[in-house]
């Protein structure tokens, strides 16, 4: 860990920009919950000082891997009692083969993080990289401050040409800055308008099974919802026991946000939406 201590932001900065900017409006470390934070302990005060042999780790002569030979990191993730192991992931397997980087995973269930992770970080106890678990900015603030999270801005100076031009695009830098001017972690910013990331996904199995080709008008993706409705969708012998369409179990708005920009409605499931046409404020029940 400590070999690697100095380029340690520099690689999760260049991971952040590889994975794109996906999903939901700005999160940042000083306004809201951070998306991903880097730590360097005893040693963070050295961090900003300090001149990373650049060519050791980082790789400078090409986009991908972003490091000049494999590496190991530690990485602290969220995961909830269903999901796989990070290991098993696609997405994680897909990251290590393209940055080059072995990730040591340290999975903390969701429910668990809010407890554990004062816990965690008193002890000691964390991954050269905690990614996504989110911090509160008083928490950002009081661990940077203790020299727990390492200061980004010259990083970022350093390294970060496509993240900045990101971050003044979508105004990000007020909202990931604490109050003296420091950056300790890293925000998301969305590329594209929040709400026309809410998509539906169709069972390619189902549409063998009734003989229809996959949607790509909405006319059609009626008319598939139709076959499964009347046909015998998942092939269990009893046409007309599937339910053709169906949202999250904790309420419809995803749905309904989907079916709402089809039409070409920008919204998450509410009554107010943007209508992509004309870009006016429209009140949905009335047009």
């Amino acid at each position: 860990m400590k070999k690697a201590l100095s380029l340690l932001v520099t690689l999760l900065m260049l991971v952040s920009l590889f994975a794109g900017c996906s999903g939901g409006t700005t999160e940042s470390g000083a306004s809201g919950e951070a998306s991903q934070s880097s730590q360097s302990g005893e040693e963070s005060s050295s961090v900003e000082s300090s001149e990373a042999d650049d060519g050791e780790y980082v790789n400078l002569d090409a986009d991908l891997p972003i490091v000049s030979e494999p590496i190991s990191m530690s990485i602290m993730v969220l995961a909830d009692s269903v999901s796989k192991e990070p290991e098993e992931m696609w997405f994680w397997q897909y990251y290590q083969e393209q940055t080059g980087i072995d990730f040591e995973f340290n999975a903390i269930l969701g429910s668990d993080w809010d407890d554990k992770k004062q816990v965690l970080i008193t002890a000691g106890d964390y991954s050269d990289v905690i990614w996504g678990c989110g911090f509160t900015n008083a928490e950002i603030l009081e661990y940077g401050t203790d020299g727990i999270f390492i200061p980004l801005n010259g990083l970022i100076e350093k390294y970060g040409d496509n993240i900045t031009a990101i971050y003044d695009e979508k105004d990000v830098w007020a909202s990931i800055t604490t109050p003296d001017g420091t950056i300790y972690s890293l925000g998301t910013a969305s590329l594209s308008n929040y709400y026309t990331t809410v998509i539906c996904t169709i069972n390619e199995k189902w549409l063998e099974n009734v003989g229809v080709e996959r949607p790509t008008t909405i006319d059609e993706f009626y008319n598939a919802l139709v076959a499964f409705k009347d046909g015998d969708a998942n092939g269990d012998g009893t046409p007309g026991n599937e339910i053709p369409l169906s949202g999250h179990k904790d309420g419809l708005g995803g749905l309904r946000a989907m079916v709402l920009n089809m039409f070409g409605y920008s919204t998450d499931g509410g009554h107010i939406g943007i209508d992509g046409l004309t870009g006016d404020v429209v009140y949905i029940p009335l047009e």
